[in-house]
């Protein structure tokens, strides 16, 4: 990559950092994840940077290809919760063991956060429950249930630091 180039990223990444950077925040609800998912975007547009340059509009190519990171972090990110919530499951025949030569530890998802909103978190994540279908099995109002999901899912963020 030539030195116009790095130039017309740098110049890129000036004036669209904070922009990105809260659109990530608000997606994410943390600081260091949206950061991340700029550098990340950037990271993108040094791989590509023929494209952004050939571009009618680099700075929607950014944003596009911004929007695009942060979905890939949010999918890999309930990856993430799926695998756990699935290997926590009181139902599984086999607990999840994870065995290293030394010691033996069993995982529980309730060290993290309330039976509740364990209850919760599978229901949505596991089972595949809409709002609407997991507020009528609380009998509560769709405003309240996705309330009560955000809040179990940040207590889940804020607990378990891998």
């Amino acid at each position: 990559m030539d030195q116009i180039t790095l130039d017309f990223i740098d110049r890129l990444y000036r004036k669209k950092y904070d922009f990105l950077f809260k659109y990530a925040k608000y997606a994410f609800g943390d600081s260091s994840i949206a950061e991340e998912a700029v550098h990340e975007t950037f990271i993108v547009a040094c791989i590509c940077h023929e494209k952004l340059q050939a571009s009618l509009n680099p700075e929607g190519w950014i944003v596009n290809t911004h929007k695009f990171v942060c979905r890939n972090i949010q999918k890999s990110r309930k990856r993430e919760i799926q695998k756990i919530l699935s290997l926590t499951n009181e139902n599984a025949l086999n607990p999840y063991t994870y065995t290293e030569p030394a010691f033996e530890k069993k995982f529980d998802l309730e060290d993290f956060v309330s039976s509740e909103d364990v209850f919760i978190l599978r229901k949505f994540i596991l089972e595949g429950y809409s709002h609407k279908d997991l507020a009528q099995e609380l009998n509560i109002s769709v405003d309240a249930c996705k309330k009560r999901l955000q809040r179990a899912k940040e207590k889940f963020r804020k607990n378990f630091q891998p």
